[in-house]
């Protein structure tokens, strides 16, 4: 991962050319953006000792956390934003490695569902004191009302952004085309 400080002097730089730059606001994108690659590197190198990336990760999350640990190929792969041949692939593999299985669906014969297999859940299960552990260790030592304030914070962000026009939701439908 590439230290912040360079990105902190690639916008000094920008800034001292234009000096109009909305310093604050770039800064702040540039921070949330740096720290979700982080966070994906580090899940990344946890699940890689059990086969999974951090997309996979949370293909297994929104499968595990449906009812009956059992969904909908197309609705995961939109909560997860991914392509349907990159959730067909990745699907393939999950299958392959024994964490979930297609079955019919239960509400439209003509789909398939995707459930996770009872080795699978075990599996999940297993890793999760491990990703929590992780969980921890990338949020800084803070007080509890620190960590809260700054959930609520972005919470509030989440659902402003999700309010503009043509934000989350048309990204994820080009995705989907």
């Amino acid at each position: 991962m590439i230290p912040f400080d360079h990105y902190q002097a690639r916008i000094d730089a920008v800034r001292a050319q234009h000096p109009d730059l909305p310093y604050p606001e770039v800064m702040l994108l540039r921070l949330v953006t740096h720290l979700a690659r982080g966070i994906q590197e580090h899940v990344d190198a946890l699940m890689h000792s059990h086969g999974l990336n951090s997309t996979a990760w949370s293909v297994l999350m929104s499968i595990y956390s449906a009812d009956d640990a059992t969904d909908n190929p197309s609705r995961v792969s939109q909560a997860v934003c991914l392509s349907r041949p990159h959730m067909t692939r990745l699907t393939d593999e999950l299958v392959a490695g024994g964490w979930v299985e297609r079955v019919p669906s239960a509400v439209d014969r003509r789909s398939i569902d995707i459930r996770m297999t009872a080795q699978g859940i075990e599996r999940v299960r297993a890793i999760f004191p491990q990703i929590w552990r992780l969980y921890g260790e990338l949020v800084p030592p803070a007080g509890g009302g620190d960590v809260a304030a700054l959930a609520a914070q972005l919470r509030k962000w989440t659902r402003h952004m999700e309010q503009l026009p043509g934000a989350d939701a048309a990204r994820c439908n080009e995705v989907h085309k």
